[in-house]
């Protein structure tokens, strides 16, 4: 996003834990500073001014921190604030010593909170910026060509913070890598590579909240295998299990990007049709169950059925809440399976008022 473009954190790290650790490192960093100059008199000629730029960096971090709301936090405020950072940086080593300054090494905190908490142009551009910085206060030293003492330091400075930045880019890299691999293995099924039953909640949820704002409908699938007891029971497990996938890769198949499937339960599986009405619904129920009406050759090589029964509502016409369209959606499967199987139930709509029989919610207790 925008936001992890210009070194807003990312979720691997998590926005809140990077928002208070760099307003920590904020705070100790301008109150150590304040400290350790007030102590010693050896910038006597420039504590003032220093003491001055810590009183703008104080305010840079109650603006940045306490003043500015989460919801106003964009792309540019989060450049703002490693310039800010950078530039005050910039100032403080400018004002005791220039390139051999103790606190020339503070320039690389914040390129390296951007290189963990962003992606690694923001990181790489926070460094450049940081090193023209540190340039630029090398150049208004009028001694510069014999200041060797000076050029040793600021080398060393430039070194660290560029070797920090990239391992940081790079950590930051692979942790990114590693969450996304384990979210997906928490949100998807491992036998059949759909999303699994505990998504089917959170994405629905969001699918009604969105509706509600467009005022867009969007449709629900549950579609049950008829035959897989049969499969199990005749010809084992293992290619009991192929037709699951069988019919996982059918569902997939007929659908488009925007859709999303989830295996329910064993043998049921959910399909959420964003912005789609009640007829091109059914096109896509209909699709996936001639589909499954033709694995049967391929996945049993025997005579046992891969045949589905599917049942298709609507929101809101069918429900309001997630919980109400599940309900739903179950109670018009359970129609194709009295109506004889193979078939798509829900088409033309049935009543929403009509009460569920109890098998369903027998059925709905028991896989929950």
């Amino acid at each position: 996003s925008g936001t992890e473009s210009t070194g807003a954190p990312t979720a691997w790290i998590g926005p809140d834990r990077y928002r208070a650790t760099i307003r920590a490192t904020w705070w100790a960093t301008v109150v150590g500073v304040l400290i350790a100059v007030g102590v010693t008199d050896e910038f006597s000629a420039t504590q003032t001014a220093i003491f001055a730029l810590g009183g703008l960096a104080l305010a840079a971090v109650v603006v940045f921190h306490e003043v500015i709301p989460d919801r106003w936090r964009t792309p540019i405020t989060s450049a703002a604030e490693v310039a800010s950072a950078i530039g005050l940086l910039g100032g403080l080593v400018l004002l005791t010593g220039g390139g051999a300054s103790p606190f020339a090494p503070l320039l690389v905190l914040p390129v390296l909170g951007v290189a963990l908490g962003g992606r690694p142009p923001a990181g790489l551009a926070a460094a450049l910026g940081a090193s023209l910085t540190l340039g630029a206060v090398l150049a208004t030293d009028p001694g510069l060509p014999a200041a060797a003492g000076e050029l040793l330091p600021a080398a060393v400075v430039l070194a660290v913070l560029w070797l920090g930045t990239v391992s940081a880019v790079v950590f930051a890299a692979q942790q990114r890598r590693l969450q996304a691999a384990t979210l997906q293995l928490s949100i998807t099924d491992v036998l059949t590579g759909l999303f699994n039953r505990a998504q089917i909640y959170v994405d629905l949820d969001q699918e009604v909240r969105r509706s509600r704002r467009s005022l867009r409908p969007f449709c629900l699938l549950m579609v049950d295998m008829d035959g897989l007891k049969l499969i199990n029971d005749s010809l084992g497990h293992e290619r009991g299990d192929a037709a699951i996938r069988g019919i996982a890769s059918v569902i997939r198949r007929s659908i488009r990007t925007v859709d999303s499937a989830y295996r329910y339960a064993g043998d049921e599986f959910v399909v959420l049709l964003p912005e789609t009405d009640f007829a091109g619904a059914f096109v896509v129920a209909e699709k996936i169950r001639q589909g499954a009406e033709e694995l049967g050759a391929t996945v049993t090589r025997q005579e046992a059925p891969t045949t589905v029964s599917i049942g298709l509502v609507s929101h809101p016409e069918d429900g309001s809440t997630d919980e109400e369209l599940m309900l739903a959606v179950d109670r018009a499967m359970y129609g194709a399976k009295a109506g004889g199987k193979n078939q798509v139930s829900g088409y033309p709509r049935p009543s929403r008022q009509a009460s569920a029989p109890s098998e369903v919610i027998s059925h709905l207790s028991a896989v929950g």
